[in-house]
């Protein structure tokens, strides 16, 4: 068998994959499964381990997203194993946002806040919704497959269509222009020098 080490394994390798694939067979049958039915009648199977810290999410049978938990969140142990992009959950909003810069997919208020990167096939989810709660500590990490069609400026939050700025070290964080790169790019760099590798 070809199974995933569940502590140490790059997502973006099995999203995407069919839940027939071999490598699920460890977490086919060592984890709890759960089936139901979105609002446009896709079929959602979940496979998750609350002494694991993880959630898989199968769409119509295919890796859709994965889920990586902190500490008693929904019953979930905290995740131990290596978070993509080498977060870690003892960051807090305002540290993501100097890391990966602002993002024109968030929400929060009524429900907790969480920040969205299609780019980055990332959204991480926060304890409050109160934006004003500087150290608002991360319950949750979403993986899905990356949207590169579609990229923003880590600041202005503007759709880049013309020439793109970017951080030369990870390539990973877009700016529309020299200005708002100038703005950003030494709070990003203070993570991406020690951390941010992909």
């Amino acid at each position: 068998m070809n199974y995933f080490d569940l502590y140490n394994f790059d997502p973006f390798i099995i999203i995407g994959k069919n839940i027939s694939d071999e490598i699920f067979a460890n977490i086919k049958n060592n984890f709890t499964m759960k089936n139901y039915k979105d609002k446009e009648n896709n079929i959602l199977i979940y496979f998750s381990s609350l002494n694991d810290g993880i959630s898989f999410c199968f769409k119509n049978n295919i890796l859709d997203s994965i889920f990586y938990y902190n500490e008693k969140i929904e019953k979930y142990s905290k995740y131990k194993g290596k978070l993509p992009y080498n977060l870690s959950f003892e960051e807090k909003n305002v540290n993501i946002v100097e890391y990966l810069g602002d993002t024109k997919k968030k929400g929060g208020g009524k429900y907790p806040i969480f920040l969205c990167y299609p780019h980055l096939g990332l959204e991480i989810t926060f304890l409050s919704p109160n934006w004003n709660d500087l150290n608002n500590p991360i319950i949750f990490i979403c993986i899905f497959p990356k949207n590169n069609n579609e990229k923003y400026c880590s600041v202005c939050t503007n759709k880049i269509n013309n020439e793109i700025f970017y951080c030369n070290k990870c390539k990973l964080i877009f700016y529309c222009s020299e200005k708002c790169k100038n703005i950003h790019i030494n709070f990003h760099l203070k993570y991406c020098d020690k951390e941010f590798k992909k």
